[in-house]
C-alpha cells in the first residue's frame, strides 16, 4: 500500500482542511476549518460551529445591525 491509499474507509476518513490555528503546537487552541462540502467550521473550547460561507456573512451583518441598535440605545 502506497501513501496514496488508505485502510481507513472513506467514511471514516477526514476530509475536513484545518485553515488556521491560534497556537499550531496546541491542539486544543481555537481553529478554522473547510469541510468537504466547503462549508467554514470554527473551534473555540471544543465547540464546533460549522456553516457555510453564506451563512457566516449573515451572521456578521446580523451582528453589525445588533451593535448598531445597542449603540443607538445606550
Amino acid at each position: 500500500m502506497d501513501a496514496s491509499e488508505s485502510s481507513t474507509p472513506p467514511s471514516r476518513q477526514n476530509t475536513v482542511k484545518e485553515i488556521w490555528r491560534q497556537k499550531p503546537d496546541n491542539a486544543f487552541s481555537p481553529s478554522i476549518h473547510v469541510t468537504e462540502t466547503g462549508c467554514i467550521g470554527i473551534d473555540v473550547g471544543g465547540h464546533v460551529i460549522v456553516m457555510s460561507v453564506e451563512k457566516w456573512h449573515a451572521l456578521g451583518l446580523l451582528r453589525i445591525a445588533m451593535e448598531k441598535v445597542l449603540a443607538e440605545k445606550w
